[in-house]
This record gives structure tokens, C-alpha cells and sequence, in this order.
């Protein structure tokens, strides 16, 4: 289901996702990273969208 949703959301932006989806999924349990337990995905998604990456090297 996760490569499933990121292929979609890869290949059709957010929209493209179900609500029932990202209903679904969007609070993470944290059963990989337990210390995001609790974490909205989609704000998650949105700090990392505004994170500036450093340069290579740099």
C-alpha cells in the first residue's frame, strides 16, 4: 500500500490520492521511527517540501 500511494501521488500529485487513503494514512504509527509516532504525514511532507538541501560537498 505505501508504494502504492507514492506511485500515485508521484505520477498524479496529492489529488490523486483517496481521501480514505490519506485518512488512513496520514498520522504515522511509528513502528519503523518510533520517535515520529504521532506524526501528521502531511505536515511532515509540507517541512520537507520547504527544507533547502544543502549542496553536495558543501
Amino acid at each position: 500500500p505505501a508504494l502504492a500511494g507514492a506511485l500515485t501521488g508521484a505520477l498524479g500529485g496529492g489529488a490523486a490520492i483517496p481521501a480514505a487513503w490519506r485518512d488512513a494514512c496520514r498520522t504515522l504509527s511509528g513502528c519503523a521511527l518510533p520517535r515520529l509516532r504521532g506524526t501528521d504525514l502531511v505536515h511532515l511532507a509540507e517541512l520537507l517540501e520547504t527544507t533547502e538541501l544543502a549542496a553536495p560537498g558543501g
